[in-house]
């Protein structure tokens, strides 16, 4: 496929090129400025480490290592050249490496990650701030690894081998860096090869058919095992403070959904807003409730920014709640326990109760 400038008279073809040709670096240039323009290839990725190779025995180098929103590991492999050479089985090596990370060892990596490059921030607080929690959900972090190819292009073989492992579950997806000369400037052509991107959604909804399928076979919750989950593992206060809002909310709500899998299962109430079934807050067994504020942030009055800090500084009215403005635009955790104080439950109720009101007004 050729790239055309285009101007009134003619289409004017420009050179294909390369990057050896060019001079430009694979470490040095390409992956230097991907790191810091990674949304170029991957919506919401957190480069995590560089050039990582945090485990035994091994010289072996990531080029970029990632986070996505889901708290999944992303292993990011680089190459200029024109077939991508081995790279395919290179990430599914590496992706098996770093499979057994904990929050902590991601943490750390990040930390040193931050400081090789002078960044000054919080590198525990900032991994938090960018899944969306309030405190570390081990169960829930890096429960599986996606791997990203990038290469100038990909031979027929590579294409073949990742097509046949994406259909046995893996999740690889290739991109090409095509460069381009125009006189004395550089373009480049960034296309997703696979999946295809028309077939991207498809292929999200069959594997999260698949997904749903398979923890359902794991373990159906239900309102009494998940209460007795709670009682287990927060106690018999927690356990009340479950009951009394699952009793209430079934008051008002237009149903529950039940989310989860084998550990973790959480009970969201449904409200209708039109036409769809949305579910704005939840309860885990783990003994949190989620607040989901990026639900509301696609409904109505709640599109507002100002809206969804109302009903934070509702929340916030509970003593020994504080949660950050910057929740506003993904989700926060609230302690079960924190509604054992009193009228906090009260004010939690009200804050739901006032947010059901404004959706519907």
């Amino acid at each position: 496929m050729a790239i055309y400038e285009l101007n009134k008279e003619c289409m004017v073809k420009l050179t294909e090129t390369t990057f050896a040709r060019e001079g430009i670096m694979e470490r040095q240039d390409l992956q230097r400025i991907l790191r810091d323009q990674i949304d170029l290839i991957c919506d919401e990725i957190l480069i995590i480490a560089e050039e990582f190779s945090q485990w035994e025995d091994s010289s072996r180098r990531i080029d970029l290592l990632g986070l996505d929103v889901n708290a999944n590991l992303v292993v990011i492999e680089l190459k200029r050249t024109q077939d991508g050479g081995l790279m395919d089985i290179q990430a599914i090596r590496y992706a098996a490496m770093v499979s057994t990370m904990t929050f902590d060892q991601v943490a750390d990596a990040y930390e040193n990650y931050l400081h090789q490059r002078g960044m000054e921030k919080d590198a525990r607080q900032d991994i938090l701030d960018f899944l969306g929690w309030g405190d570390v959900e081990e169960g829930q972090f890096a429960k599986d690894v996606s791997i990203v190819l990038i290469a100038s292009d990909f031979s027929k073989e590579l294409t073949t081998a990742v097509l046949w492992l994406n259909q046995r579950d893996l999740n690889i997806r290739c991109v090409r860096l095509k460069p381009y000369r125009w006189q004395d400037r550089i373009f480049l052509d960034i296309q997703q090869v696979i999946p295809l991107p028309e077939a991207s959604e498809y292929q999200i909804r069959i594997k999260q058919k698949e997904q749903k399928q398979r923890e359902a076979a794991r373990r159906n919750w239900s309102i009494d095992s998940f209460l007795q989950e709670i009682k287990k593992s927060k106690g018999q206060i927690a356990f009340e403070i479950a009951q009394d809002l699952v009793r209430w909310s079934s008051e008002w709500a237009d149903g529950a959904k039940w989310q989860g899998g084998n550990i973790l299962g959480g009970f969201c109430p449904v409200v209708e807003y039109a036409g769809k079934k949305i579910t704005f807050w939840a309860v885990w067994s783990d003994g949190n409730i989620e607040m989901r504020f990026m639900v509301l942030k696609k409904c109505g009055r709640f599109q507002d920014p100002q809206m969804r800090l109302r009903l934070l500084k509702k929340l916030n009215h509970m003593e020994g709640v504080n949660i950050s403005e910057s929740k506003i635009e993904t989700k926060s955790l609230i302690k079960l326990e924190s509604l054992t104080i009193d009228e906090n439950l009260k004010w939690f109720k009200d804050a739901v109760t006032w947010t059901i009101d404004t959706l519907n007004s």
